[in-house]
């Protein structure tokens, strides 16, 4: 908390400045670092089109954070072991500057403590993950590789990570989005 004021990870702290989402992440170490060893080009996007389609796609990416965590903790982390308990959560709470995210934050771990996930609150996650994944599923229907071509970019490592968790979540990802299926698999 002290680093993180949401708590959550993950968190990258470099020269002094703090990073504590994903995107951000990628970003500044593809600014920081745009000559990684083994690699020719950095993971940014070239050329408007790309940067668009990243853009709206970490957006996206960024939207569902809360639909993967109930997914994640409605089928995958037993709710005896995944919540918090009631004393750090009053701490969370009570430590740093009012912010509404992490009040957010406080909320739902209480809701989640008291009530797992619905069986609601889980089909709308995954409603709202099928649309998305399903448009991204037709961005590979014309035979590219990745997202934005024939390399990876930070669209691609976003998405990565969470077609790793839908799939531990049990999302039928080979049956729902073939091609996605095959393109999660070359990653």
């Amino acid at each position: 908390l002290s680093i993180n004021k949401r708590g959550v990870v993950p968190v990258l702290v470099h020269d002094g400045q703090v990073f504590c989402e994903s995107n951000d992440i990628l970003e500044y170490v593809d600014e920081v670092f745009p000559d990684p060893p083994h690699a020719s080009e950095g993971f940014a996007p070239t050329g408007q089109a790309e940067t668009q389609f990243t853009r709206e796609t970490l957006a996206r990416e960024d939207a569902l954070h809360q639909d993967m965590r109930t997914l994640t903790f409605g089928f995958v982390l037993p709710r005896g072991l995944a919540a918090k308990p009631a004393a750090k959560l009053d701490e969370y709470e009570r430590n740093g500057k009012e912010d509404q995210a992490r009040q957010s934050e406080v909320e739902w771990w209480r809701k989640y403590a008291l009530d797992g996930v619905t069986a609601d609150e889980a089909r709308e996650a995954f409603d709202r993950y099928t649309t998305t994944i399903r448009s991204l599923e037709e961005r590979l229907a014309d035979g590219r590789a990745f997202f934005c071509g024939e390399r990876i970019t930070f669209a691609d490592l976003a998405w990565m990570i969470n077609l790793n968790r839908l799939v531990l979540c049990g999302y039928p990802l080979a049956q729902e989005c073939p091609r996605l299926h095959a393109y999660f698999h070359r990653l």
